[in-house]
């Protein structure tokens, strides 16, 4: 069994959570060059050549639309301020991964960032423990 099992499902909801948040604020078509409106110089301004009579125009499938998954936005917001704590360099590999959703990469670099996540959880158990006298 994987003892990083919970964390990384943890870690989807996290890359999710983020993902929508880079999406929610990136830019709108107004910021568009206005060059690209003017059209090209051979009137043909949609690139697919003059549509006459003799134009066969064949109606296309439109593609599913995947259903946004849950986001569990509580626990997303507390992991990512645990991930804030952890070194650049792991919270980059976790970005890349979860957020991104590119490559895995290293193994090594991946379960490293996993070790460091529980170290803080740790980290801040203990300090929470002594601020609450149970130490």
């Amino acid at each position: 069994m994987d003892p990083f099992h919970d964390l990384k499902r943890r870690l989807v909801n996290w890359g999710a959570y983020r993902w929508r948040e880079l999406m929610e604020y990136r830019p709108d078509g107004s910021c568009v060059n206005s060059i690209y409106s003017w059209g090209r110089w051979d009137g043909d301004d949609d690139g697919y050549g003059v549509i006459d009579g003799n134009t066969v125009i064949a109606p296309q499938p439109e593609e599913a639309k995947a259903e946004q998954e849950e986001i569990d936005i509580v626990d997303a917001e507390n992991l990512d301020g645990l991930i804030t704590q952890i070194a650049q360099g792991h919270r980059i590999v976790l970005r890349r991964i979860y957020v991104l959703r590119g490559k895995k990469g290293s193994p090594a670099l991946h379960e490293a960032a996993l070790r460091a996540i529980t170290l803080v959880c740790g980290q801040n158990k203990q300090v929470n423990d002594y601020m609450r006298g149970r130490v």
